[in-house]
C-alpha cells in the first residue's frame, strides 16, 4: 500500500510539474514578441521571473525522480515514444526543414518513467533542431547501459563552453531561440538515473554530439 501511494504521489507531482512547464514555455516565447522591443527592462523582468518558476518546477521534478523507484516503472517501448517525439519536432521546426534520422533496435524496452523519457529525448531533439543546418541524428543502443546519442550538423560548441551549456539560463548564442534550460533539465534526469552525459564534436556531421548512458533495466 505504501509503495502504491508513493508511486501515485510521484506521478501526480510529476504530471503537475510537467503541465506547468508547457505554459511557461509559451510565456517565454511571448516575451520575444516585437511589441516588447521598446520595453527591454519589462521583457528582462518577465523572463527572469518565468525562469525562476521553471527552476522551482525543475527542483520539484528532481525531488520526485529521486523519491521514486525507477525499477518499479513498467517497461517502456522506446521506439514508439521516439516516433511520437520525432513527429512533434518535425512539426515544431517545419519552417527550418530539418531532417531527423533515428536508429534503434526493434522492440527495445527499458524501465524508465515515460515523462522522464519524453522530456529527456524531447529536449535533446529540440536542441539539435535549433542548431542543425539540415540533419539531426538520434541513435539508441542497448548494451550494458541504455546509450542515447544525439548529434547534428550545426556549428558545434567549443569545448570550453560545453560544461556551461548544462547550467540553467546558459545559451551559446542569444540569437537562437531558446532559454538555456533544456540541457540543464536533461542533466537533472541523467543524474537522477545515475547516468553520465558527455559532449563533443560529431565526427560525421561536424556539429554537437551528446552521448548519454543510463542504468535502466530492460
Amino acid at each position: 500500500i505504501l509503495s502504491h501511494r508513493l508511486q501515485h504521489s510521484r506521478e501526480a507531482s510529476g504530471n503537475l510539474a510537467h503541465a506547468i512547464r508547457t505554459p511557461l514555455t509559451l510565456l517565454l516565447q511571448l516575451t520575444e514578441r516585437p511589441e516588447l522591443e521598446d520595453h527591454a527592462q519589462l521583457r528582462a523582468t518577465m523572463q527572469q521571473q518565468i525562469q525562476t518558476i521553471d527552476a522551482l518546477t525543475g527542483r520539484i521534478l528532481k525531488q520526485v525522480r529521486v523519491a521514486g523507484s525507477h525499477g518499479a516503472s513498467p517497461p517502456l517501448d522506446l521506439g514508439a515514444e521516439l516516433a511520437v517525439l520525432v513527429d512533434m519536432m518535425h512539426h515544431m521546426h517545419r519552417n527550418r526543414g530539418v531532417r531527423i534520422e533515428t536508429r534503434l533496435p526493434a522492440g527495445v524496452m527499458a524501465r524508465v518513467d515515460r515523462e522522464d523519457w519524453l522530456e529527456l529525448i524531447g529536449n535533446l531533439l529540440d536542441n539539435g533542431c535549433k542548431w542543425a543546418r539540415s540533419t539531426v541524428r538520434c541513435h539508441i543502443i542497448r548494451a550494458d547501459t541504455l546509450r542515447i546519442v544525439v548529434e547534428d550538423d550545426g556549428p558545434g560548441v567549443p569545448p570550453s563552453q560545453e560544461a556551461r551549456l548544462l547550467e540553467r539560463g546558459a545559451r551559446a548564442d542569444p540569437s537562437v531561440p531558446g532559454y538555456g534550460i533544456g540541457l540543464a533539465v536533461v542533466q537533472e534526469i541523467v543524474t537522477a538515473y545515475h547516468g553520465t552525459l558527455t559532449m563533443g564534436s560529431s565526427p560525421e556531421l561536424g556539429g554537437l554530439r551528446i552521448q548519454i548512458d543510463l542504468h535502466a533495466q530492460e
